[in-house]
């Protein structure tokens, strides 16, 4: 079951680059998930989503909690 997810976290990387997401809401998502990453499903989404978020979402997940509010 977990290879599903980690080949959904894969393809969730090429889909948000050509989407064009927000970068912030995109790296305000990931962060919701990785909070609640008990069970390793998303252990490699910044590395897979990191092309989408470019430097304003890699910005917004390395601010404190507090400023993301």
């Amino acid at each position: 079951m977990i290879g599903i997810f980690h080949q959904a976290c894969s393809d969730l990387g090429d889909l948000a680059v050509k989407a064009k997401a927000d970068p912030v809401k995109l790296a305000d998502l990931a962060f919701e998930a990785l909070i609640g990453n008990d069970y390793g499903e998303f252990d490699q989404l910044i590395r897979v989503l990191s092309p989408a978020f470019g430097q304003p979402g890699l910005e917004r997940l390395q601010a404190p909690p507090k400023a993301r509010r």
